[in-house]
């Protein structure tokens, strides 16, 4: 019997020995102690803690600005945040370093990037704004490639949609592009819509690469002479030579997948 109470009483020192070097009790003596979601005053308030109230500090966080906070054990599914000043650590708790979670899109919403072959039908340059977060317009420009050879250039704008607020995000963007090339005495013109979808890979310092596919359909295609030449010619002019872009027959004739890459920086 008596070995029995011996092992009892050891047990439950063994348990109150793990318990408080995992965890530290401690009572507020103050009225305006709050219990915070994140380890910092901007951050939404959970509750009041009562004067005399005693709270149970899982452990301890560092913040990058040196403040200490106390991770407070709530229920099994849920935690708060106490400011240092409402406690003294023992020493005896695991302490972390915390930083606030940092949407680098937000931080950095204006962006730079180079860009092809996409809606530019070749290598270009995409500037980029998101005033939004996840939401914002695109500007690019770029020279039109045909069998690997300039062909004229091109230009576009849009809207862009990041579908996460995360580093690594899918993204889509739709709007309108112009294709210009000039030969001899004619110029082509296509006007066509786009819609592209990839993904994005953003790092702290703001440089990010993209990969993705870019749908394209013209809605418009004009063909002009020098109205000089046509009147010396007697109207037998000649259509110049376009590559692959010369034999469109309708408004709606040219229609491509190309696939898209981006490696940029944002600011």
């Amino acid at each position: 019997m008596n070995l029995l109470k011996l092992f009892s009483l050891l047990l439950i020192s063994m348990h109150f020995s793990f318990s408080f070097a995992e965890s530290l009790l401690t009572t507020i003596s103050a009225k305006n102690a709050l219990l915070y979601e994140n380890p910092s005053t901007t951050s939404p308030i959970v509750r009041r803690v009562l004067d005399g109230e005693v709270v149970k500090i899982i452990e301890t966080i560092k913040t990058e600005k040196g403040d200490t906070w106390g991770k407070v054990y709530l229920t099994p599914t849920q935690v708060a945040y106490l400011p240092g000043q409402y406690f003294v650590n023992s020493g005896a708790l695991e302490q972390k370093i915390w930083r606030p979670v940092e949407v680098i899109r937000t931080e950095k919403p204006f962006s730079f990037a180079a860009k092809g072959t996409s809606e530019l039908f070749g290598p270009g340059l995409e500037f980029r704004y998101l005033p939004f977060t996840r939401l914002g317009v695109t500007i690019g420009a770029g020279s039109v490639l045909d069998d690997n050879r300039s062909k004229g250039y091109s230009v576009a704008y849009g809207l862009t949609c990041l579908l996460s607020t995360g580093n690594l995000s899918p993204f889509i963007e739709t709007g309108v592009s112009t294709l210009t090339f000039a030969d001899g005495q004619s110029n082509l013109r296509i006007s066509s819509f786009y819609i592209n979808a990839g993904v994005e890979w953003i790092i702290r310092s703001g440089y990010f690469i993209g990969v993705g596919i870019s749908y394209n359909r013209s809605y418009n295609v004009q063909v002009s002479y020098d109205y000089s030449y046509a009147k010396a010619s007697n109207g037998n002019v000649k259509l110049g030579n376009y590559g692959s872009f010369g034999n469109l027959d309708g408004a709606e004739s040219l229609q491509r997948i190309n696939p898209l890459f981006l490696l940029g920086y944002a600011f």
